[in-house]
């Protein structure tokens, strides 16, 4: 992960239907990245590190980026990738006479914490 601050995405919470598939509570873990589950778990030091864990989602997609909806979620998911939440794992552009565009197959990896233990408690404020 860069060094990049993720405030910006603070006001993403997720939900059980969203592409997190969670929950989202920040400002997360130490890496910065949020945590994912019901309610965040209200744990303090020592504990926090030892019950929180690290969990990549991959995902893959190919974007045609002279459609204003790929160009949108493309640039979405490449500014999670530069700030620092996502990972790039690949990626393989190729031009389109045809549209005079580049398509672009795009696999990347979104980065959350998650409880160890499985257990939901009282949110912390």
């Amino acid at each position: 992960m860069s060094g990049g601050s993720l405030i910006k995405y603070f006001d993403d919470r997720g939900g059980v239907d969203s592409e997190h598939h969670g929950n989202l509570h920040w400002p997360g873990t130490s890496a910065g990245v949020p945590l994912r589950g019901a309610t965040a778990p209200l744990l303090r030091g020592e504990e926090f590190e030892s019950q929180i864990t690290h969990v990549s989602d991959f995902h893959s997609r190919l974007f045609k980026l002279w459609d204003p909806e790929d160009k949108r979620d493309f640039d979405v998911v490449m500014d999670r990738i530069y700030g620092g939440w996502y990972a790039e794992r690949r990626r393989h552009d190729r031009w389109c006479e045809e549209h005079m565009g580049y398509i672009v197959w795009l696999e990347w990896l979104q980065i959350y914490g998650e409880s160890t233990n499985g257990k939901t408690i009282t949110p912390f404020r």
